[in-house]
């Protein structure tokens, strides 16, 4: 269910962290942490939620996800580096003046 709620890929469950709070608060002496092992648990803990209006689920994965807000390309290596033969070729050489970088967003 989680995994389709925020289209998930199956080999992320064992790095999958199911609580009602966050990591922070957790731990603290009013609130002792919640641990969801099986099924079963999962839909138990979810009638509660349910029952509960200021429960939230949180979900915490710590698998890397690409971040498509950054761009794919080192904006502090001029255009003028270059990491193969054929573009050593191709390069121009500006001494110490920087090379521009253009970027579109």
């Amino acid at each position: 269910m989680v995994l389709e709620d925020f289209d998930m890929e199956e080999y992320i469950l064992p790095d999958l962290e199911l609580s009602y709070l966050p990591t922070e608060l957790i731990n603290t002496s009013t609130c002792p942490p919640e641990i969801i092992a099986n099924d079963r648990q999962l839909q138990n803990f979810a009638g509660f939620v349910q029952k509960c209006v200021f429960t939230r689920l949180c979900v915490t994965s710590k698998a890397k996800f690409e971040n498509l807000n950054e761009p794919d390309f080192d904006l502090n290596k001029s255009p003028a580096d270059s990491s193969t033969a054929q573009e050593e070729g191709n390069s121009v050489d500006r001494g110490n003046e920087p090379a521009p970088v253009f970027v579109e967003r």
